[in-house]
């Protein structure tokens, strides 16, 4: 795949994007072991700038189904100010986990009684 089909697919994810925030989870969270530890690394390398996946210096998360080729490449070659992170900072087993527990999330979040509204 060439590097300016995934920047268009980039921009056309992110560029029409807003910067709500999804409703707030309630209620309890249960995770795979492989989720708890993209749990981890989610809050060691990406909460600063998507605080608990919602915009903050980079752009909210919750709410975008993405492939997780698309994330994985954002990691790895990212777009915009986002840094890179590569493969000795995050590896590969380790994005792995890191993209489960996004999805596990946007799951989760879909389940929760202010979605079913």
């Amino acid at each position: 795949m060439s590097k300016s089909f995934v920047v268009l697919l980039g921009l056309l994810a992110f560029g029409a994007c807003d910067q709500r925030r999804s409703e707030p989870f309630v209620g309890e969270r249960i995770f795979t072991e492989q989720e708890l530890r993209g749990e981890v690394l989610f809050f060691r390398h990406c909460n600063e700038c998507h605080p608990q996946g919602e915009s903050g210096l980079g752009p909210s998360l919750n709410d975008k189904i993405l492939p997780d080729f698309f994330v994985k490449n954002q990691v790895r070659n990212p777009l915009a100010l986002m840094p890179e992170f590569e493969e000795d900072i995050i590896s590969d087993a380790e994005l792995e986990d890191l993209v489960e527990y996004t999805k596990a999330v946007k799951r989760q979040d879909a389940k929760t009684p202010a979605a079913e509204e």
